[in-house]
């Protein structure tokens, strides 16, 4: 058993982005537990994997596809692999993910 704690290695990403990853023992399931500073702009972008979100505290701007959308604590999005997408952040936010498959590039 594991716990999102300390004990995982946080990671910048961007300027007022870090990250922790927690990877299943399978390899087969990914979660990760971003944290973002009010005015943190995620760029657009797209990847293969399917992600699957939840907006644990804070707020921002999001677009998906085509489509923006305020987010708010308690939010959630299911994002396509290859469908553009990205935020701006208007509050210090908190936002757990999930990747299938899990993000080669996010392991630490």
């Amino acid at each position: 058993m594991a716990f999102f704690d300390e004990s995982y290695p946080e990671k910048e990403v961007l300027p007022g982005a870090r990250m922790r990853v927690l990877c299943g023992r399978s390899g087969r399931i990914m979660a990760v537990r971003y944290s973002f500073k009010a005015g943190t702009v995620l760029p657009r972008h797209s990847h293969p994997h399917e992600q699957v979100g939840f907006l644990v505290s804070g707020g921002g701007q999001f677009t998906l596809g085509g489509e923006r959308r305020t987010v708010r604590e308690g939010d959630g999005w299911q994002i396509p692999g290859g469908v553009e997408h990205g935020v701006t952040f208007t509050e210090d936010s908190v936002v757990v993910e999930t990747f299938n498959p899990p993000r080669e590039d996010f392991l630490i």
